[in-house]
């Protein structure tokens, strides 16, 4: 539970942040070169903490990334071009800066931002590490403070859920004075186009677009802070951690100064969170994550804490996605590493998982041409036995349903004779399959009609032909 911050509180906080960011802000150094990447970069960076990062853009996009380095002099902020990180054998430049804001300016659908710690420089995505190891502590105010009485003195620490980190935080320049490192900042005025990125007089820790633009996936493997603000729609959107808002946290009476600090204009298919949302995994701290969604919102699902506020507008008027809904899960083969699976743009399935009746909930997505999913029935090894989507029905209301297999190549759509469909009613029971029979359909990848005779989540399952009640753990398939 959150008590509320007292005004002393409020102004000793104000006043800590005032005495460690003191120094004016400064103009973008005129050495840089700027980070523009499009679709086909892969970049390396050197972070805050002199951990190398790597960037992959994929498909039509045009993005600017910026830096944001904090002098260890006076805590000054300069605004600048990402810090290149050297291959293995040459020796790292002195001060690395953290990803500060990503600015895209162009974008289709397809396209992907995928960003990651790695071990080295050298172009291996097997290193990497996107759902692992810690991106460091911020200076925030906890409810009630761990002592009890008086956090002044407090850090926290996201969930280790990635190390990456966008956005910036003081450093220790005094060490007589315990309180001055690692306050978060999430915002700098800046008066400049910076590439592709124009001049809005005020430039956020976070992820902004250019009207227009859909991204299908955005994959972070840490946390990010400050903002998220995409004019389109979002198919994935995965994170570490979500801390928009105000991560330096907020008493239970104060609202963030950041508001719709975590927007999407259209529509988002899949909302991912490794960690938490708006706090970590102990709960006593949050940043007011103001989730504000224009369109439709599919899957959320958050591993440990929820501490965010969510509307959905579900305007027709948004620009909505016509793109199916893709499966998230993604089990690695053999020796595979997770870090490959990622920049393919493949969650693992220790991140999400639909083999169970933990389904992939997408209900919501849906027009006059009805709505579709898109996956792969890995089977043997991985296991990957079952896939589950859902559907939401009220009682009477019919779904038309069919199977089809995909070239994996052309995408073209095809019967299918190999995989079965079976729809379960909200109290878990198979009320109809695709399977021949009397209480199936004519045949494998033939449509076939259900009519709901109770309202709620209808979990759609797909399995192979020899796998009848659907189970999950039966190695029932057929040739993989």
């Amino acid at each position: 539970m959150f008590r509320g911050r007292t005004p002393r509180k409020a102004i000793q906080r104000q006043n800590l942040l005032r005495r460690a960011v003191a120094a004016p802000l400064e103009e973008l150094e005129s050495r840089r070169m700027l980070t523009t990447l499009q679709g086909g970069d892969t970049f390396f960076y050197l972070d805050a903490s002199k951990k190398v990062v790597r960037i992959t853009l994929v498909g039509e996009i045009v993005a600017e990334f910026t830096a944001a380095r904090v002098r260890g002099t006076n805590n000054s902020v300069v605004i600048r071009d990402l810090i290149r990180a050297n291959p293995t054998g040459v020796p790292q430049v002195a001060d690395g800066a953290d990803l500060f804001n990503i600015y895209v300016a162009a974008a289709k659908p397809g396209s992907q931002i995928l960003i990651s710690s790695v071990a080295n420089a050298d172009g291996d995505p097997a290193d990497a590490t996107p759902f692992g190891g810690s991106p460091g502590a911020i200076r925030a105010f906890e409810e009630p403070p761990p002592t009890g009485d008086d956090n002044s003195d407090g850090t926290v620490t996201p969930d280790a859920t990635g190390s990456v980190y966008i956005g910036a935080r003081t450093v220790d320049i005094n060490p007589n004075i315990k309180t001055e490192e690692a306050i978060p900042i999430v915002r700098q005025r800046f008066n400049a186009s910076i590439g592709v990125r124009p001049n809005t007089r005020v430039i956020y820790a976070g992820l902004e677009t250019a009207p227009g633009v859909t991204l299908t996936k955005v994959f972070i493997g840490g946390t990010i802070t400050g903002l998220v603000n995409v004019e389109g729609s979002v198919g994935t959107f995965y994170a570490g951690n979500i801390l928009t808002g105000d991560p330096d946290g907020l008493a239970l009476d104060e609202k963030t100064t950041i508001t719709n600090n975590f927007t999407v204009n259209g529509d988002l298919q899949n909302l991912y969170v490794g960690g938490s949302i708006g706090s970590n995994s102990n709960a006593r701290y949050r940043s007011g994550v103001n989730v504000r969604i224009g369109g439709k919102l599919g899957y959320v699902h958050v591993a440990n804490t929820f501490a965010a506020s969510v509307q959905v507008r579900s305007s027709p008027s948004a620009p909505g996605l016509t793109t199916p809904v893709d499966e998230a899960e993604y089990i690695l083969q053999g020796r595979e590493k997770a870090g490959s699976a990622f920049f393919n743009g493949l969650l693992s399935g220790s991140v999400v998982g639909n083999d169970t009746a933990n389904e992939q909930a997408a209900s919501s997505f849906g027009d006059n041409q009805g709505m579709s999913w898109t996956g792969t029935l890995q089977g043997n090894p991985t296991k990957d036995y079952v896939d589950n989507y859902s559907l939401s029905l009220l009682a009477g209301q019919s779904a038309v349903l069919q199977l089809t297999a995909l070239d994996p190549f052309t995408g073209a759509a095809s019967a299918t004779t190999d995989l079965g469909l079976g729809i379960f009613d909200p109290l878990g029971r198979l009320v109809a399959t695709d399977r021949p029979g009397p209480s199936g359909s004519g045949g494998f990848g033939e449509q076939f009609q259900i009519t709901a005779k109770v309202p709620g989540i209808y979990r759609l399952a797909v399995a192979f032909d020899n796998n009848g009640t659907f189970d999950p753990t039966s190695n029932a398939t057929s040739a993989v």
